[in-house]
């Protein structure tokens, strides 16, 4: 919903629209004339747009020009279309309001402390009287008026608003009765009842299939024990959905007879509260924050807690801050064996109860990303067991890919027990990770392997063969933080399948998304390690045929983007490859 009642910058000029809104506003006889019940009305048939009806509105108000006589231009709907309608403050009689207000189709208004004459039954009485308002009107801001007059209690007039998805009556004199009206509303999603004399929450239950949005700080009257109360907050809230929000002092004001364990169970329900709002794609992928504070405390959260439901969400936000962050800070918290302890233990836990499901995905996908140029990460995956039990999931779950492409992607740098895999997979997914795991492994040259050399030589005749059938994928599989640790690879003339598995995946990344990795691949030195490569005397011809498509694609991007940047200076520890800078490509 669109909320158009902000203030200006002060640091910014006005705006030409507004200084012609303050003109009007501030001149207003010059262009009207008078009715005879003293309100105004536009001499002129003028058309004023939505947009600057709704401004001019609010204009009046802020400025303290709305009152009785004023508000009559509004009358017009053909000359003033209002739909955000801002009267704060204003001083106007519930007979002006219902006259000028009450026939236009509102989707918004913010009666914040209009004078003590306009009560809350009043306005709800003029909004109720029209079928279009009950229908269109979606956010309602009551706050810091009078329910109702002294001579005319209040009345259920809340229910009558069906449309209503926002409802703000904080600092009011409202009690058990409106919050029972309210929670009747069909489509109310958010709610402020903060400074109100509340006395019992259980009517929100009416509203736990929509609410989304819960502001109650500051209750005055609150006569719940803690049992009841969180009995009531955890039915409302939603895993997906709630935030309760408490802006100012204590979220809920207890008192101190009441059971001991409230501040224990309140600061559950709020650290809960906070990773139901931090898992949000748009606030992990857009919203700046500092993502490696973030990491550390979601993942201490998650070592202390149990439920499953936040467990979920915790290595859900673990695993994508964990691709977000830089090689220096990913090792750093991938370094904390606790974290690697506690996120084995959760894939081993899975695996026993062979249950295949969101936590275990997201699990691997962090550990995946933490053990990324990470020795410190990986030694304590392998000193801890995690060769092991990674090789039990796959045992234990043959037909999952997305599984299997987790697990071979983490073990690409993790050598023991590559030979258990094998690389006729269908999915292109999963055994371009194996095939990545042959690669590193016959990398190292035939004085380092262990095993039979017939069994290498086997396995890179396979390793060539599988590359050569695999078709282009259509969307990018992998992401990659750099490509040094391709380099080394491309160096191995005596293993041209090794050579082939790393053109391959420069190719793919390069061709999916030129304008990341052409650029990449350019700054790291890539275009002159390519050209050494296919002016090599030993370059295999399928090799030689990946290196030129990659060339072709550097070159049309350095001619498209005018890249003239001079190349950084790579450089290899001897012929040994780092671990692939690999992530998974979260769906």
């Amino acid at each position: 919903m669109l909320h158009l009642f902000e203030t200006m910058d002060e640091a910014s000029p006005p705006s030409l629209t507004d200084l012609c809104m303050t003109l009007v506003s501030s001149r207003l006889e010059l262009f009207c004339e008078m009715r005879d019940d003293g309100s105004l009305s536009f001499r002129e048939p003028l058309v004023f747009p939505q947009e600057l009806a709704d401004q001019l509105l609010c204009k009046m108000a802020t400025e303290g020009l709305l009152n009785d006589s004023t508000v009559g231009i509004f009358r017009s709907c053909q000359q003033f279309r209002l739909r955000h309608a801002c009267i704060r403050t204003a001083r106007i009689s519930a007979e002006a309001f219902h006259r000028a207000l009450c026939l236009h189709r509102l989707v918004e208004l913010d009666a914040s402390r209009v004078n003590a004459d306009l009560t809350i039954a009043d306005i709800l009485r003029g909004l109720s009287s029209s079928k279009t308002l009950q229908e269109s009107l979606q956010r309602l801001v009551l706050n810091g008026l009078t329910m109702s007059s002294l001579e005319e209690p209040s009345c259920r007039c809340f229910s009558a608003m069906k449309g209503l998805r926002a409802l703000s009556v904080s600092s009011v004199d409202f009690y058990d009765s409106g919050l029972v009206d309210v929670c009747t509303l069909p489509r109310l999603e958010s709610l402020d009842i903060s400074n109100t004399s509340v006395t019992n929450l259980t009517p929100l239950l009416g509203l736990r299939s929509r609410l989304r949005y819960l502001t109650m700080h500051q209750l005055k009257r609150l006569e719940m024990t803690t049992a009841q109360l969180l009995a009531v907050l955890s039915q409302v809230s939603s895993p997906s959905v709630l935030m309760l929000r408490s802006p100012s002092k204590t979220c809920i004001s207890l008192n101190e007879h009441k059971e001991e364990l409230t501040f224990t169970h309140l600061i559950y329900y709020l650290q809960k509260n906070c990773l139901l709002s931090l898992c949000s794609d748009r606030i992990l992928q857009e919203v700046l924050f500092n993502r490696f504070e973030a990491a550390k405390l979601v993942m201490q959260w998650l070592c202390n807690h149990e439920d499953q439901n936040m467990q979920r969400m915790a290595v859900a936000i673990i695993s994508i801050l964990a691709a977000k962050l830089s090689t220096e800070q990913t090792a750093q918290l991938g370094a904390e064996l606790f974290i690697v302890k506690q996120l084995l233990h959760i894939v081993r836990q899975k695996t026993c109860q062979g249950i295949v499901d969101a936590t275990l995905k997201f699990t691997l996908s962090a550990l995946w990303n933490l053990t990324d140029e990470s020795p410190t990460t990986c030694r304590h995956f392998i000193e801890n067991q995690g060769l092991e039990l990674f090789i039990k999931v796959l045992e234990s779950f043959p037909s999952e890919s997305s599984i299997q492409q987790k697990i071979l992607g983490l073990l690409v740098r993790n050598s023991g027990g590559g030979q258990k895999f094998t690389l006729r997979i269908p999915e292109v997914e999963v055994s371009y990770f194996a095939a990545g795991i042959l690669a590193h492994l016959t990398s190292r040259g035939e004085k380092v392997w262990t095993l039979d050399l017939s069994l290498r030589t086997t396995l890179l005749e396979q390793l060539h063969s599988a590359i050569l059938k695999w078709p282009s994928p259509e969307c990018e599989m992998v992401a990659y933080r750099s490509f040094n640790p391709f380099f080394p690879l491309l160096e191995c003339f005596q293993t041209p399948g090794v050579q082939l598995w790393a053109a391959w995946a420069m190719q793919h990344v390069c061709s999916k998304n030129a304008g990341r990795y052409c650029s990449m691949l350019l700054e790291e030195g890539g275009l002159q390690q390519l050209e050494a490569m296919r002016s090599h005397p030993k370059t295999h011809s399928d090799v030689l045929r990946l290196a030129e498509s990659i060339l072709d694609s550097l070159h049309h991007h350095k001619a498209r983007t005018g890249y003239t940047g001079p190349p950084k200076i790579h450089a290899h520890r001897g012929t040994c490859p780092q671990k692939n800078q690999s992530q998974t490509v979260l769906k």
